[in-house]
């Protein structure tokens, strides 16, 4: 993760993926790690700009699966930085060959649809 997002921000360019379940985004940011290092974005949505929920075309519904737009920009929210260890994963994140520990370091960030900060 670029430097420059955690004090800049950045705008994403695609659609934006997200999920409201933690062991999926857990599952998602460990998958294909070459390190036990992991970043997970906890995202605070204004009351209206939530997302598209497309669980109901998903083929995968339980990952509650939720769309923004193209040009959805991520503001971090200052001194929010912080690092999560877990020693003992949970069996049903289905991660093969996988470090001992995965650490996840946990940026809250404000998602803008349509506009920037």
């Amino acid at each position: 993760l670029p430097a420059q997002f955690v004090t800049a921000g950045g705008t994403e360019l695609a659609p934006l993926s997200t999920t409201s379940s933690l062991k999926v985004a857990m599952r998602y940011a460990a998958r294909g790690s070459q390190s036990a290092q992991c970043v997970l974005l906890e995202l605070h949505t204004p009351r209206l700009h939530t997302g598209a929920s497309i669980r109901w075309l998903s083929a995968f519904p339980a990952e509650e699966e939720y769309l923004f737009p193209a040009l959805t920009f991520l503001d971090p929210l200052p001194h929010t930085f912080h690092e999560v260890v877990i020693s003992d994963m949970d069996p049903t994140l289905e991660l093969a060959d996988t470090p001992e520990f995965f650490s996840f370091n946990v940026i809250q960030a404000t998602i803008h649809v349509g506009s920037v900060a």
